[in-house]
């Protein structure tokens, strides 16, 4: 049995740091991580969060002798070069060694390195895998700040582990990492797919780094500072492209570039490794200790490739985990979503009052949908659905927002209840369920948000007031996350669409007009899932919700507004 401890964790919104805060909470260790801003994901799974700068972990309140374990994960963990690394890897990490050298000496420090911190030499023919023995000659200074600590960490009082992950990989990883970069290059037939890079890497999932990290921190060094490989599985990057496109045809160019690395001069370490085994390394005196792998890393490039071809193209791909949610499918433009999804997505949620319409069909793929009946308009009901209940077991890594109602009267002429219900379900259920999506595609790393609006949004309408002004509180809710979110891979996109071929207008009780030329459901869908594929934030379909949208730009709002209730009065 093991015993419980207090970890402290730096980095734990990362990578890395998420799957190890949530790997010891699993353990029942106690988990504290230093943040300035709360992570939510992490925080519902038990994690105790301190608001202070990693790099000033002095100002911290909390008695700092009640942590057994400290795991050093926060850095600047982009490869490169720049005066940042070595203030940041090196002496911010300094002074938190430092401080707890005098604070808690008994403390025991994991510091994450990386197999940067080693490299090859350039006279190296990288016919070995690197180890703990390897002379160290990094190449960049990001390489360079990690081997600096884990110099400084041999002197240490404390008792230290020093960690040299390999290439690590897992679906959560960042879009700007090695084998996301790659997996877009090929999928997009960039330049780089055509040649047959034959380098050699190992390359680690990072469930594997985290069972790894957590075995050292709770064993007992045999000396004071010791330095471990943490390696994984060796692929050739030739079978990881023939992973995406089996059928490609290379161009031959490694053989070259060896010739001339061996007999005209060295080229640079990144050409190297492209056509070397130049980040290979043996994880041997770990696996000699009794760790052992668990996941197959093949397996997990395939998740990432998933994933890349579904950013990608969200239409023709499903997201690799997690699930659709759709609310509003019972009918209309939500029913629609639905109907086309159902054959390419994996696994799809439905949240609506009456499921009835759909149970038929969703009988056919009984395995992939699931139906869930539940009023979005009790907010109570829906909030212990999603953070309690059935859906609290699932991470939404897509969400369709289709659901809306309205109704038709003067304001004053309405019973209160009518209009509550109008913004519960327009606008509040929508923002329950994205505080549940953000978070759980806020941990993924990706996912995609699609908010079903209205033209209505674009200015008051009278006798339909509740309904515009609900829809421009979502307007303003969904633009403003799209912008908060734009260098991420969570989208969001809004849609305004134009009156469509639904039973929106007898449920409201609007007029039909006779002859009037809807949008069908299926037009509005196939523009939306374009857009979504192009990364827009915004779409306006048809155009009658493009007049609306520029009439409220250009035209005064009175007149406009004295229009549009001499039409809500006559016509609807």
């Amino acid at each position: 049995m093991v015993v419980k401890k207090t970890f402290l964790i730096t980095g734990a919104s990362g990578f890395i740091g998420r799957n190890l805060c949530e790997f010891l909470i699993k353990k029942k260790h106690i988990v504290y991580a230093i943040s300035e801003k709360d992570d939510l994901c992490l925080k519902s799974l038990g994690v105790i969060f301190i608001k202070n700068k990693w790099d000033e972990i002095e100002k911290i309140k909390t008695s700092v002798k009640k942590f057994n374990i400290i795991i050093h994960c926060a850095a600047n963990p982009v490869f490169g070069n720049g005066d940042e690394y070595y203030k940041i890897n090196y002496l911010k990490t300094k002074k938190i060694i430092k401080f707890f050298e005098k604070k808690n000496p008994l403390i025991k420090f994991i510091f994450l390195s990386s197999i940067g911190a080693v490299d090859r030499d350039k006279k190296d023919n990288c016919s070995k895998e690197l180890n703990e023995n390897s002379v160290a000659v990094p190449t960049t200074d990001y390489g360079k700040s990690k081997l600096l600590i884990e110099e400084f960490l041999e002197k240490s009082i404390l008792e230290t582990i020093s960690i040299r992950p390999s290439l690590v990989i897992g679906e959560q990883m960042r879009s700007n990492s090695h084998f996301s970069v790659f997996s877009k290059k090929i999928i997009k037939k960039k330049i780089f797919s055509y040649f047959d890079w034959t380098g050699k890497m190992s390359i680690l999932d990072v469930r594997d780094l985290v069972s790894a990290i957590y075995f050292l921190s709770i064993k007992k060094n045999k000396r004071k500072s010791e330095i471990f490989f943490c390696a994984g599985q060796i692929i050739c990057l030739i079978d990881f492209m023939k992973l995406i496109n089996p059928k490609i045809t290379f161009i031959k160019i490694s053989d070259i570039l060896r010739k001339i690395n061996l007999k005209i001069f060295n080229l640079p370490f990144k050409i190297r490794a492209l056509i070397l085994p130049a980040l290979v390394a043996s994880d041997q005196k770990l696996i000699n200790l009794g760790w052992k792998k668990k996941y197959n890393a093949k397996d997990t490039l395939r998740t990432i490739i998933k994933k890349e071809n579904y950013l990608i193209d969200p239409i023709q791909y499903p997201p690799p985990s997690g699930i659709t949610l759709i609310t509003g499918a019972s009918s209309g433009l939500g029913k629609e979503f639905l109907y086309k999804l159902a054959r390419v997505r994996d696994k799809i949620i439905v949240i609506d009052k009456d499921i009835r319409p759909i149970k038929k069909f969703a009988k056919k793929f009984k395995d992939k949908i699931k139906l869930i009946k539940a009023d979005l308009s009790n907010t109570e009901s829906l909030e212990s659905l999603i953070f309690n209940g059935y859906l609290s077991k699932y991470k939404i890594s897509e969400a369709f927002l289709c659901a809306g109602i309205a109704h038709k009267s003067k304001l004053l002429d309405t019973n209160y209840k009518i209009h509550e219900k109008i913004f519960k379900i327009n606008f509040l259920s929508s923002l329950i369920i994205i505080n549940k999506a953000y978070t759980d595609m806020n941990y993924l790393n990706y996912g995609n948000i699609v908010i079903i609006n209205s033209s209505s949004s674009f200015q008051p309408l009278p006798h339909l007031l509740s309904y515009s002004a609900s829809k421009v509180a979502l307007k303003f809710l969904g633009q403003g996350m799209a912008i908060e979110n734009e260098n991420s891979n969570i989208k969001i996109l809004n849609v305004y669409p134009g009156g469509m071929k639904t039973n929106f207008q007898r449920n409201s009780n609007v007029k039909i007009i006779k002859n009037e030329k809807l949008l069908s459901t299926t037009y509005v869908y196939t523009e939306t899932m374009k857009a979504l594929k192009n990364k827009k934030k915004n779409l306006i379909v048809g155009f009658n919700a493009k007049v609306m949208f520029y009439a409220s730009k250009f035209i005064p709002e009175l007149l406009l507004l004295k229009f549009f209730n001499i039409l809500m009065k006559k016509l609807r």
